[in-house]
C-alpha cells in the first residue's frame, strides 16, 4: 500500500497538506483568518532614489561590452564630434584661408618685341572670410630683363608692398619691364603673393605663370658664306650684325661657333673664347649700330662631307668666357666641302655668299678663282659667266682678258685670251676678274624683287691615259639679289603742316616755340618689313605726344630722350614707284642763352631701318639734324633760324 502512495508520508505539515489534495474523501483544513485590518498605501509614480541603483546597473552593463562593441561606440562618438566641429569651423570659423580662394588675374600682351616696352595689369582677389596682412606682390622675370627706368641696370626680380587686403577686396597694380629674348621663344614670368595672417609670422605664398612670346629679335645678322667649298682652300665669312631696337642695347656679345676642320687664320677684329667659339664683346650697341667682322681661315673634309657654322648674339653668362645667358638671335649656315676635277669660285662684290645683294645702280666686281685638283692635265679650257636678268644693264659690263656677248649675256674666257687655260697642270691656279651693274631704279619700272642669275662654268678636256679627251665640267650658280629702293627723309616746319605753331620767329632765348616735325619713308622695288625711324630729343626740346595721322604710332623713350616711328611693313608700289608714308608731329623748343647768335638742333641722330623681304637684308639710312633753319619751308626766311635775345 505505501508504494502506491503518490506521496511519501511524512512527519512535519506537508504530508497532511498532500492528503488534503490528492486523497480523495479528505476534509480540507479548516484556515484561520486574522484578524488585521489590512493597511492602504500610497504607490510613488517616480523612481526616486532608485534612479542610482539603475545608472549603476548600465555603467555594469557598458563594462561587460566585449572589446570590439566599445571600439565601435568610441568611434561613433568620435565621428560625431568630427561632424560638429567641422560644421563649426565651416560656418563660424574666421581664421581659415585657403590659396584657392586668391585670385590672381593677370592682363597682358600675348606677343612682345624682343627690347620693347611689356606692360602686364596685376588683379588679386581676396575671397576668404580673412583679410591678408602685409602682403607683396614679387615678380621673377627671364633673364635679361631690363629696368624701363634705365636700360642699362638688370631688372630679375622686382617687390611691390600691396599693404593689407581684406576679405572680398580686389587691388589692382601695373609693372613695366624691357624684355629680351630670341625670336619665337617663349619667356616665363613669375608672379608670386606673399602674405601673413594676424596673429602669425608664417608667411604664405600664391603664385602664377605668365607666359609672353617673342615675337622679334632686337638684333639681326646676315651671315655670308659660300655654298661650297674645296676642301683646304681658305674661303671668307661675313657677319653683320645691326641693331632693330629703339633704345641702346648693352654689352652684346657675338659668338661664332666653328665646325670640325675649321681653322681661323686672321679677323678684322681679334676674338676671344676658344677652339670651338669665338667671342666678340660688341659692347653698347646704339638704336641703328651695326658691326661687320670678316674671318678668313680654311675649312677640311672629305667630299661632300657638310660642314655648319652657328652665329648668335646675347649676353654672355655671369662668370663664363663663353657661354652665353640669354640668345636674342642665331642663325646657322652650312657649307659643303667638295673636291671637283677642276675647282672654281667667284665672289660677288668680296661675297662668297650664294645669294649675295647689292643696291639697285650698283657696279658690282666678280672675283673668279680656278685650279686643277686632278693629278693629270687638263687642256683647252674655257670659262664662262652668264648673265640673265630684267634688271641686268648690259653696257654696264666690263671683262679683264674676256670677251662679253650682249646677245647671249654670257662673258667667255678662253685660251686664246687667257693662255694659261690652254693646259692646266696639276696644282695650276688662275684668276679671272669682271664687273657690271644692274639697272637704276625708276619710277613706273614694272620690275618686282629684281635679281640677276649668274652661272658660272668651266670646261675642259681630261690628259690621261684610257680617258684621253674626256669633258671635264664644273659648274657654279649664284643669285644676285637687289635690294629695295628704300628711302627716308624729314623736315622741319613752322608755317606748313597739319599743327598750327606758335611762339616767335626768330626763336628768343626762355621763350617757347613750337614746330612741326615731318617723317617720310618710302620702298620701291621691294618691300619692307620692320620699317622705324627714330631719333634723339636734344635738351630744351620737347616732344608734344600727337602725331598726325592718329594712326602712325609714335613712342618716346623719356629715359634715353629716343622718339620711335614704328611704321611697321611697308609695301613697293605695284609699278615699281615708291609708295610712301608719312607721318607729323610737334616739337617746343625753348633756347638757352648761351645758344644765342646760333641756330638749334630740334632733333639730332636721325637714322631709318627696315628688312628687306627679299634679300632679307638689314637696310639702314642716316639723316642730317633738323635745325631751326627751316629750309623746306616756303614761307620762311633764313634769318629767322639764328636765336636772339
Amino acid at each position: 500500500m505505501a508504494d502506491n502512495q503518490p506521496f511519501p508520508p511524512e512527519d512535519d505539515g506537508l504530508g497532511d497538506l498532500n492528503r488534503e489534495l490528492y486523497e480523495r474523501g479528505a476534509t480540507p483544513r479548516h484556515v484561520h483568518h486574522s484578524d488585521l485590518a489590512p493597511r492602504s498605501e500610497e504607490v510613488k509614480r517616480d523612481w526616486g532614489s532608485r534612479s542610482a541603483p539603475a545608472k549603476s546597473l548600465h555603467h555594469r552593463h557598458f563594462f561587460s561590452l566585449s572589446v570590439l562593441s566599445k571600439v565601435f561606440v568610441a568611434a561613433a562618438a568620435f565621428f560625431i564630434l568630427s561632424l560638429v566641429a567641422a560644421g563649426f569651423l565651416l560656418f563660424r570659423g574666421s581664421n581659415i584661408v585657403s590659396n584657392t580662394n586668391i585670385d590672381i588675374n593677370l592682363t597682358g600682351p600675348l606677343t612682345v618685341k624682343s627690347g620693347g616696352d611689356f606692360d602686364l595689369g596685376i588683379a588679386v582677389t581676396n575671397k576668404n572670410r580673412t583679410d591678408l596682412e602685409t602682403a607683396d606682390l614679387v615678380i621673377n622675370f627671364p633673364a635679361g630683363t631690363r629696368d624701363p627706368l634705365d636700360v642699362g641696370k638688370d631688372l630679375s626680380r622686382f617687390r611691390r608692398s600691396l599693404g593689407e587686403i581684406k576679405s572680398g577686396q580686389t587691388k589692382v597694380e601695373g609693372i613695366q619691364a624691357i624684355l629680351f629674348g630670341q625670336e619665337k621663344t617663349k619667356l616665363e614670368i613669375e608672379i608670386l603673393l606673399e602674405y601673413r595672417l594676424r596673429g602669425s609670422d608664417a608667411i604664405f605664398e600664391k603664385s602664377k605663370i605668365y607666359e609672353v612670346q617673342v615675337a622679334y629679335s632686337p638684333v639681326s645678322i646676315n651671315f655670308d658664306v659660300p655654298e661650297t667649298v674645296n676642301a683646304g682652300r681658305e674661303i671668307e665669312l661675313g657677319i653683320e650684325v645691326l641693331s632693330n631696337s629703339p633704345t641702346v642695347l648693352s654689352d652684346l656679345v657675338l659668338a661664332v661657333v666653328w665646325p670640325p676642320g675649321f681653322v681661323p687664320k686672321r679677323s678684322s677684329i681679334i676674338p676671344t673664347g676658344n677652339n670651338q667659339t669665338a667671342i666678340w664683346q660688341l659692347g653698347d650697341f646704339p638704336p641703328g649700330g651695326r658691326r661687320t667682322i670678316t674671318v678668313v681661315g680654311e675649312l677640311v673634309g672629305q667630299d661632300a662631307e657638310l660642314k655648319s657654322f652657328q652665329v648668335r648674339v646675347g649676353l654672355l653668362k655671369s662668370g663664363s668666357p663663353d657661354e652665353l645667358a640669354v640668345i636674342y638671335t642665331d642663325t646657322v649656315k652650312t657649307i659643303q666641302v667638295e673636291r671637283p676635277f677642276v675647282g672654281l669660285a667667284m665672289t660677288v662684290n668680296d661675297s662668297s655668299a650664294s645669294e649675295p645683294s647689292a643696291n639697285l645702280g650698283q657696279t658690282v666686281q666678280t672675283v673668279i678663282d680656278w685650279g686643277n685638283n686632278l693629278p693629270v692635265p687638263v687642256t683647252n679650257g674655257t670659262v664662262s659667266l652668264s648673265l640673265k636678268g630684267q634688271a641686268l644693264r648690259e653696257s654696264s659690263v666690263t671683262v679683264q682678258n674676256g670677251a662679253y656677248s650682249s646677245t647671249e649675256d654670257v662673258i667667255v674666257w678662253d685660251q686664246v685670251s687667257v693662255p694659261a687655260l690652254a693646259r692646266l697642270d696639276p696644282g695650276d691656279r688662275g684668276t679671272l676678274q669682271a664687273s657690271f651693274a644692274s639697272l637704276p631704279f625708276s619710277a613706273g619700272s614694272s620690275i618686282r624683287n629684281p635679281y640677276i642669275d649668274l652661272v658660272l662654268t668651266f670646261r675642259g678636256e681630261r690628259q690621261e691615259a684610257g680617258r684621253q679627251g674626256e669633258l671635264v665640267e664644273t659648274v657654279i650658280k649664284k643669285t644676285l639679289k637687289l635690294s629695295a629702293a628704300f628711302q627716308a627723309a624729314g623736315a622741319a616746319l613752322y608755317y606748313n603742316g597739319p599743327f598750327a605753331n606758335t611762339g616767335p620767329l626768330p626763336p628768343k632765348v626762355d621763350t617757347p616755340t613750337t614746330y612741326t616735325i615731318v617723317w617720310q619713308l618710302a620702298t620701291g622695288g621691294n618691300d619692307v618689313r620692320e620699317a622705324q625711324m627714330f631719333a634723339t630729343v636734344p635738351r630744351g626740346v620737347r616732344f608734344m605726344g600727337e602725331a598726325a595721322p592718329a594712326t602712325e604710332k609714335l613712342v618716346y623713350d623719356a629715359t634715353n630722350r629716343i622718339l620711335t616711328w614704328e611704321a611697321g611693313y611697308l609695301p613697293a608700289g605695284s609699278r615699281g614707284e615708291p609708295r610712301s608714308r608719312e607721318v607729323a608731329f610737334q616739337v617746343e623748343f625753348i633756347p638757352s642763352a648761351n645758344q644765342t647768335g646760333n641756330e638749334a638742333n630740334l632733333l639730332e641722330n636721325i637714322r631709318a631701318v627696315s628688312i628687306d623681304t627679299f634679300t632679307g637684308e638689314a637696310i639702314n639710312r642716316a639723316l642730317s639734324n633738323l635745325t631751326t633753319i627751316l629750309s623746306t619751308d616756303a614761307n620762311f626766311n633764313a634769318s629767322n633760324g639764328i636765336i636772339v635775345q
